[in-house]
């Protein structure tokens, strides 16, 4: 019997790729199964040595993913859901006006910027340029739609949100400061951290005036839209994140103006810079400063 050519041969390369990939479908927020391990899930798989965790929002993103793992043969961990998610309309002209899913191969991208707003202080949203967000909203995995949603109810109040969709911190960090910094303004710092999982491990990103929206403790079983109305990860508790850390963040800055003028005796009016950036990989995090928003 002669052997029958196969359709696809794999390549040593292929081989090595595949040896290197794990699809792990795990959620703290699960209809079927323990959702016990999700918790940390992700923190753990980050604390091995050059391991990518990827967690893709969408099935487009899911895709390139996917498509980069296979590019790169770096070992990765990809982590979709067990969830039901939309997939997000990224077509041109979108209502949302998203962006292409093609940004989840640098790790991090702008999935959706802050709406020109035509905002000013009188109308209860932030001063400052037209269209620049006041607060950024970093999410990831099945936990962007929320920010999605967040992002439509901070508008109505005048607060501009910038949606960020962190699919792969490792693959962000390895960015050039410029584009980290161009995702995640230095400038901007009231930010809130969007997943379903302990908080750990974003703290960096986050900054001085971050707040979380997280679940600091096991999991369960349900459907999913039940645990997260249990749990507290709405969008609704992300806008009130949002709320808090910029409050959070224009407490900071009059403290440091307010030092800075004492220091030099001008009486606070020397205008100082914010400091921070973008942000680093969670197994270089520092030492936790923001506050958890989770269940109560």
């Amino acid at each position: 019997m002669t052997n029958q050519p196969r359709a696809f041969e794999w390549t040593q390369t292929d081989r090595r790729a595949i040896d290197l990939i794990r699809v792990l479908a795990m959620d703290a927020v699960q209809e079927a199964g323990s959702g016990h391990p999700g918790t940390a899930m992700s923190l753990a798989l980050r604390a091995i040595p050059g391991l990518a965790v990827v967690r893709p929002a969408d099935a487009n993103e899911t895709s390139v993913a996917w498509r980069t793992v296979l590019e790169r043969a770096h070992p990765a961990a990809l982590c979709p859901t067990r969830q039901t998610l939309p997939v997000l309309d990224r077509s041109a002209g979108n209502e949302q006006g998203l962006a292409s899913a093609d940004g989840a191969a640098r790790g991090g991208y702008v999935l959706a910027d802050a709406p020109d707003l035509g905002r000013d202080a009188a109308k209860g949203g932030a001063p400052g340029r037209r269209g620049e967000p006041d607060v950024l909203l970093i999410a990831t995995g099945s936990e962007v739609q929320l920010a999605l949603a967040a992002r439509e109810i901070l508008s109505r109040e005048g607060i501009g949100a910038r949606v960020v969709s962190m699919t792969c911190l490792e693959w962000f960090a390895e960015q050039d400061a410029s584009y980290r910094d161009g995702v995640l303004p230095p400038y901007v710092r009231a930010r809130v951290c969007v997943g379903a999982g302990i908080s750990l491990g974003w703290h960096a990103i986050a900054g001085d005036a971050g707040e979380y929206v997280s679940l600091e403790h096991f999991g369960a079983s349900a459907a999913y839209q039940t645990l997260y109305q249990r749990f507290g990860i709405t969008a609704g508790r992300v806008a009130e994140a949002v709320r808090s850390s910029i409050a959070k963040a224009r407490s900071n800055a009059d403290r440091v103006v307010g030092e800075a003028g004492a220091g030099d005796g001008s009486g606070g009016e020397q205008a100082v810079s914010p400091a921070g950036g973008s942000g680093v990989p969670a197994r270089d995090a520092a030492s936790p400063q923001g506050k958890t928003v989770s269940e109560d």
